[in-house]
């Protein structure tokens, strides 16, 4: 299972690349009743697997040293993940970590980001916190740990970084910095 911080991650499923197998209104309410009366359960409906090669694993990696990527990109691919690995990286990265997100064949995105010209007043604490906060060029009105939802959207919805059928099954937002895998996100025959 993956983790994160210690804990078991979750996966999310964006309404706009969510695969037709996960369309639950074939299933009668009788059986969706019969379940929820005896277990005192949510009705979770079976599902094939994710294929792994149409999935996606997006997340923000920026300055960080080359063992956190190999950690993160390396125990990924090391489940037979072959789906896209995207991720948010440092505008001007050392040549080694670019070196090795090639050789693992994850696509790079450079952010441009900056403390100064962010328009995000920031919370009340925030504003008494001594913490410069940072946002990207293209999202300015938000700080950065909002304003990277904005920019998987936008990668989810481009054909530079989705193509072909890659971004078509499961996506996968996690952090990267205190993450790894034990298995393969996409293989889970059942929604959690």
């Amino acid at each position: 299972e993956m983790m994160v911080g210690g804990k078991p991650a979750v996966s999310f499923y964006l309404n706009s690349v969510m695969p037709k197998s996960l369309d639950v209104s074939s299933s009668s309410d009788h059986e969706k009743q019969k379940h929820t009366s005896k277990t005192n359960e949510k009705y979770v409906p079976e599902m094939a697997p994710w294929i792994s090669a149409n999935s996606a694993v997006l997340g923000l990696a920026t300055g960080l040293p080359l063992g956190t990527y190999q950690k993160f990109v390396g125990s990924l691919r090391a489940t037979g993940f072959d789906g896209a690995i995207i991720l948010a990286i440092s505008k001007h990265p050392q040549q080694e970590v670019l070196a090795y997100l090639e050789e693992m064949n994850v696509t790079a995105v450079p952010l441009d980001i900056m403390s100064e010209n962010c328009t995000y007043t920031g919370t009340l604490s925030e504003l008494n916190d001594t913490v410069t906060i940072k946002c990207t060029k293209n999202y300015p009105d938000y700080k950065l740990s909002w304003g990277r939802f904005l920019h998987y959207r936008d990668w989810l919805h481009s054909d530079e970084y989705c193509k072909d059928d890659a971004c078509k099954g499961g996506i996968l937002l996690t952090d990267v910095r205190d993450a790894y895998f034990q298995r393969n996100p996409f293989t889970t025959k059942s929604a959690r």
